[in-house]
């Protein structure tokens, strides 16, 4: 009896410990994934505020400082 108490205890060890290092390998692949995808959202942020960059379009940004006080009297209507 106690041998086979001993073998199922094993057992369910290595069950246990397959189940972890499969969790810790899904775990890696996620981490991983989500990496790649916040680099590439920030790399898509960058290039965006470099093409929007307003300061070094005068004309643009003058415009935009002057609808400013506009919107500011829409949002309080």
């Amino acid at each position: 009896m106690d041998d086979k108490n001993k073998v199922f205890k094993e057992l369910v060890l290595f069950s246990l410990r397959k189940k972890i290092e499969d969790v810790v390998l899904q775990a890696d692949m996620l981490a991983l994934a989500a990496l790649e995808l916040e680099e590439s959202r920030r790399i898509r942020q960058e290039e965006m505020i470099r093409k929007y960059n307003l300061w070094d379009d005068v004309t643009r940004s003058n415009e935009i400082l002057v609808k400013v006080p506009k919107w500011l009297m829409l949002l309080k209507t």
